[in-house]
């Protein structure tokens, strides 16, 4: 699981991240319907996958040869009962404490950590320098403890969510690392399909921003 690090520069960019809120990786779910473990590329062919409305995801599930399917949130679990779709892939947080019982409606749970939901809390470091010495480290430590306290109450929502995912009968798959880095070498950031959206999303100078974020998620 992702541990978040704190205090990261990225002296090219003049910013300092200050934490990350943590909501939990993205999953590939099957529905009860459908019921079957999605844990390898060629698992996604064919499949029916439901996204919000989020180019980026419409990008790595054709990428993987699934057929994202558009449904608003509210209306997931009534969808998955009727059929609509094979999949969906909040985290387990989000899959359990989903709208009108969706959590009744889940096959198996594959935690590939697609992308983690979530953001990060960025200060600018000039602005950070011009704090006198006191206020500045108050700044600080109040991030660091914001951050300690998140991801504590974190982890303990997604281990009740686990636990009760389990105690209803359906099943949590946790890919093995060889696994995980399949999947990264095929649809991962490497993929030249990327580097549009690292620049739509990140500017002109994209590329160089997205390298210096992954060596900070690295440690």
């Amino acid at each position: 699981m992702f541990s978040p690090r704190i205090s990261s520069d990225l002296p090219e960019f003049r910013l300092h991240l200050l934490f990350p809120y943590v909501v939990g990786g993205r999953t590939a779910t099957s529905t009860k319907i459908y019921g079957k473990l999605i844990k390898f590329p060629k698992d996604f062919e064919g499949i029916k996958f439901r996204i919000p409305g989020s180019n980026n995801l419409e990008i790595f599930y054709k990428l993987a040869k699934a057929e994202p399917q558009k449904i608003a949130w509210a209306f997931c679990a009534r969808t998955a009962r009727k059929g609509r779709y094979d999949a969906l892939d909040p985290s387990v947080i989000g899959l359990y404490a989903g709208p009108e019982g969706l959590n009744k409606e889940l096959g198996i749970i594959s935690e590939i950590e697609s992308v983690h939901d979530g953001w990060v809390a960025i200060g600018n470091k000039d602005f950070i320098a011009s704090l006198d010495s006191q206020t500045r480290t108050q700044f600080l430590d109040a991030f660091k403890e914001i951050q300690a306290v998140q991801f504590k109450l974190y982890q303990q929502a997604k281990n009740f969510c686990s636990k009760e995912f389990e105690k209803s009968g359906v099943k949590i798959y946790t890919p093995t690392l060889q696994e995980k880095e399949v999947l990264a070498e095929s649809f991962g950031h490497t993929n030249p399909v990327w580097n549009p959206v690292k620049k739509r999303l990140l500017g002109d100078n994209g590329m160089a921003v997205f390298d210096e974020l992954l060596k900070i998620a690295k440690g």
